[in-house]
């Protein structure tokens, strides 16, 4: 690669990483799915409503299955995210959110 970084190339590296992530992930939940085992989503048979959505909840709130790397946006997207969410403070709140004729809602 001509004249690409150390930078560009640790982002590559990053990039094979989640790939090679990804697929183990889906090789493991299809390998799971095929023994019968339930898996989060699956929608179980005789799991209890909303286990699954539990499950998820669950995983994410504990953290086992975050990334290592910091994700970080850049310091010119953060300042500008933010400045777009206060000025939506400046805009009322419509009072309906979609035309209630078009919908046939009355």
């Amino acid at each position: 690669m001509m004249g690409c970084s150390d930078r560009c190339r640790r982002g590559e590296m990053v990039g094979l990483r989640l790939s090679a992530a990804l697929l183990l992930v889906l090789a493991a939940g299809g390998a799971q799915a095929q023994a019968g085992q339930d898996t989060p989503g699956a929608g179980g048979q005789g799991a209890a409503p909303g286990s699954d959505t539990r499950q998820w909840l669950d995983l994410q709130r504990g953290g086992s299955q975050a990334s290592p790397n910091v994700q970080r946006l850049p310091e010119a997207a953060r300042t500008r995210a933010l400045e777009r969410y206060l000025e939506s403070f400046g805009h009322p709140i419509p009072e309906d959110y979609f035309d209630r004729e078009r919908f046939g809602v009355r």
